[in-house]
């Protein structure tokens, strides 16, 4: 289970990790009128990694952080995903069409941003 922490950020979307080790992150969003699930960004305890580059153009986006050995608390948003590197749109059909599903969590970035950090902490 992660906890987070979101403030402004200087390009995009950026993730940093402050967990104490390292995450792997996908995220998913509307790109030309059709939910995306991109992957993976592997990031080391310490380090900010930007999926999303430029100005943000969504509101929501949602993101999935995996640890080895490690349980991810989301809240159900379901998007299709691969444990390679992977961009596949749509969510529905994910096993039909050879993918897992997985469940991300939601990620608000207000009304008019274009920038948005979150940094993934330890529970509690």
């Amino acid at each position: 289970m992660l906890a987070i922490c979101a403030g402004p950020a200087s390009a995009g979307l950026e993730i940093c990790n402050a967990t104490g080790q390292a995450q792997s992150v996908a995220i998913a969003q509307i790109i030309d009128g059709a939910w995306t699930a991109q992957g993976w960004w592997n990031i080391e305890d310490g380090s900010c990694a930007d999926p999303i580059e430029g100005a943000l153009l969504n509101r929501y986006y949602f993101y999935r952080a995996e640890v080895q050995g490690g349980v991810f608390a989301d809240q159900g948003y379901l998007f299709c995903v691969s444990d390679r590197t992977f961009s596949i749109s749509e969510h529905v059909a994910c096993r039909a069409r050879g993918y897992d599903q997985a469940g991300f969590t939601r990620i608000d970035t207000g009304d008019t941003a274009t920038h948005f950090r979150l940094t993934l902490v330890p529970p509690g």
